[in-house]
């Protein structure tokens, strides 16, 4: 990232959970009679996009694809992953946010919203 990117006018703060990135260790997901489980292959919900940077080491392809393919599943609902090449884990506060706003909403269009 260049430097211009990462000086940014506020503080940025991550915040890690105390889960490990992925849904096998979700606490909704260790018991399936939780109120808090999500009906993943449910057939109406409304279309799910979800994105991740190429270069996003905090969130990597492998950690996105997998609620990708659970929500997918046998879904008559629509579900994608769309990759930013080149970007990191930061996508709507890097430099050059609006290529994902774009993005974002040429893709709501496309879905009729």
């Amino acid at each position: 990232m260049s430097e211009s990117t990462t000086n940014h006018d506020h503080p940025v703060v991550f915040i890690h959970g105390p889960w490990p990135h992925s849904s096998s260790w979700d606490p909704c997901n260790l018991f399936k009679s939780s109120p808090n489980t999500v009906d993943t292959p449910k057939a109406e919900r409304s279309p799910l996009l979800l994105t991740s940077g190429s270069e996003n080491h905090t969130a990597p392809k492998v950690i996105v694809e997998q609620p990708v393919n659970l929500y997918a599943g046998d879904s008559k609902s629509v579900t994608e992953y769309h990759e930013f090449e080149g970007r990191g884990h930061s996508l709507t506060i890097d430099e050059d946010w609006d290529d994902v706003a774009n993005v974002t909403l040429q893709w709501l269009s496309s879905k009729g919203f």
